[in-house]
C-alpha cells in the first residue's frame, strides 16, 4: 500500500512532496499506524533542526554569489587555466563546476547558474548542443558531493555522522567525477576541432586575479569548521555575509536593493527543500513503523559479511530508485531503510554518505527524472531523447567512480581520518 500508492501518485502527476506525504498518511490510516496528529509532529521535528538551517544559508550564499559577479571571475580564472586546450570550453566548463560546488552545495543551482553563463559560448563554438547540455548537466551534479554539500548535511543531520568529516571526505570524490567527466569529454572531442580563441586577455586576467575571492569561500568553510571556529551552520550563516561584502563593498556589482529580492528566490527554494524533508521524513517513520527496515535487513542479511557485495546491492537499488526520486527523498527514504543493514556489516557512515552522494549526483543526470538534465536542457532547448544518449557516457564514468569508492573506502575516508582523528562536529 505504501509504496504502491507512492507510485500511483507519481505516474498520476503529483509533485514528489505530495505525493510522499499523502502515501504514508493513506497507510498510516489503513493500517492505524497511529493517530494522525502525530504527522504534524514528524514533519516539524524533521525540519526544527539546528543542522539544516545550513541549508537556506547556503543557497543564498550561491544565489549572491551568480548575482555579485563572483561566479564570472570564476568562469573567467577557468578560461585562463584551461580554455586553450583542444576542447577547452569542455574543461572550463568542468573547472567552473568545481568552483561552484565550493560555494552553493546545490547541484541544480549549479547546473543553472553554468549553463546560463557557458552554454551559449559553447553552442558558439560548434560544441553539439546535447553534448554541451549533458557535461553541464553532470557537472552541476558536482555540487552536491564537493563540500559545502546540502545532501551531506541532510545525510549527516539524519544518521548523527559528523558534518565535518563529511565536507572533507567529499573532496576526493567530487575531484574523481570531475576526472572521469573530463576523461569522456577527451575521448569523445579528441578527433575534433574546438580549439577556441579567447578574446581580451587582458580582461579575463583581471578578472581572475579578482576571482580570488571566490575561491576563499571553500577556504573558509572548511578552514573554520576544521579548526573549531564554527560548526557548519555557522559556516554557511558566514558564508552569506561574506559573499554580500565581496559583492557590495569588492566587486560593486551587487545592489543592496537587490538583496530581499534575492532572499526571497532562496527562501522560495528552501522552503520547497524543506518540505520534501518533512514529508519524506513522515514516509521514512511509516517505514520503520511497518518493520520494512528489520524485513529488508532480514531478506538482505546474508550480505551483511561481506560489506562490498552489501554496497553493491545497496548501490544498485539506488541507481533505480534515483530514476524516480530526487536526492532529499532518496535521502529520507532510503537512509533509514538500509541503515541498520549497513551498521550490522561494519560500514563506516562516512564512506557510505559519500558513496550515497555520488549516486545522487549519478540520479540527478540519469532520466527520467534527470532533474539537472531537464535544466541544462531547457537551456538550449534540446528534447529529451538526444539528452539520454550523451549523458550515457558520463553517466557510466561515474558509476566506476561509484564502484571505486565501494572497492576502496580510503579514497573516502583519508582525508576524514587526517583531518578529524577525533570528530566532534
Amino acid at each position: 500500500m505504501l509504496f504502491g500508492s507512492l507510485g500511483l501518485l507519481l505516474v498520476m502527476g503529483f509533485p514528489v512532496a505530495v505525493a510522499l506525504g499523502v502515501s504514508a498518511l493513506i497507510t498510516i490510516v489503513l493500517y492505524d499506524l497511529a493517530p494522525l496528529s502525530v504527522a504534524p509532529a514528524i514533519a516539524y521535528a524533521a525540519v526544527g533542526k539546528f543542522t539544516l538551517l545550513a541549508v537556506p544559508f547556503f543557497i543564498l550564499a550561491g544565489s549572491l554569489m551568480e548575482r555579485s559577479g563572483m561566479a564570472s571571475r570564476l568562469v573567467s580564472l577557468a578560461e585562463l587555466m584551461v580554455g586553450r586546450l583542444r576542447g577547452g570550453l569542455a574543461y572550463v566548463t568542468i573547472v567552473v563546476s568545481l568552483f561552484f560546488a565550493g560555494i552553493s552545495g546545490s547541484g541544480t543551482a549549479d547546473t543553472a547558474a553554468i549553463g546560463s553563463l557557458l552554454l551559449p559560448s559553447m553552442r558558439r563554438e560548434g560544441y553539439r548542443t546535447a553534448f554541451a547540455a549533458a557535461l553541464v548537466a553532470c557537472g552541476g551534479s558536482i555540487g552536491i558531493i564537493i563540500p559545502p554539500s546540502i545532501t551531506l548535511i541532510l545525510y549527516g543531520s539524519l544518521v548523527g555522522a559528523s558534518i565535518g568529516q563529511l565536507f572533507v571526505g567529499g573532496i576526493i570524490p567530487g575531484l574523481l567525477v570531475a576526472l572521469a567527466l573530463a576523461s569522456v569529454s577527451w575521448l569523445t572531442l579528441a578527433r575534433g576541432g574546438h580549439i577556441p580563441q579567447i578574446p581580451d586577455r587582458s580582461r579575463l586576467v583581471r578578472d581572475a586575479r579578482q576571482a580570488v575571492w571566490g575561491l576563499l569561500v571553500p577556504v573558509i568553510i572548511l578552514g573554520g569548521i576544521y579548526g573549531g571556529v564554527f560548526t557548519p551552520t555557522e559556516a554557511a550563516a558566514v558564508t552569506v555575509v561574506y559573499v554580500l561584502l565581496i559583492g557590495v563593498l569588492v566587486f560593486r556589482d551587487l545592489r543592496l536593493r537587490m538583496v530581499p529580492g534575492i532572499t526571497a528566490e532562496a527562501a522560495v527554494v528552501s522552503s520547497m527543500a524543506m518540505v520534501i524533508v518533512a514529508s519524506a521524513t513522515l514516509f521514512s517513520w511509516t517505514i520503520t513503523r511497518l518493520g520494512l527496515s528489520q524485513a529488508v535487513a532480514e531478506s538482505l542479511g546474508t550480505l551483511s559479511s561481506h560489506p562490498v557485495a552489501l554496497l553493491l546491492t545497496v548501490n544498485a537499488i539506488l541507481i533505480v530508485a534515483g530514476m524516480f526520486l530526487d536526492a532529499v527523498s532518496m535521502t529520507f527514504v532510503f537512509v533509514p531503510l538500509f541503515l541498520p543493514l549497513l551498521q550490522a556489516a561494519g560500514v563506516d557512515l562516512v564512506q557510505f554518505g559519500e558513496i550515497f552522494t555520488v549516486n545522487m549526483a549519478i540520479g540527478q543526470v540519469h532520466p527520467p527524472l534527470g532533474v539537472n538534465l531537464y535544466i541544462a536542457g531547457g537551456l538550449v532547448r534540446e528534447p529529451l531523447g538526444p539528452l539520454t544518449v550523451a549523458v550515457i557516457p558520463f553517466i557510466l564514468a561515474e558509476m566506476l567512480v561509484l564502484v571505486a569508492l565501494i572497492l576502496f573506502p580510503d579514497l573516502s575516508l583519508f582525508l576524514p581520518n587526517l583531518l578529524f582523528p577525533n570528530p566532534h562536529r
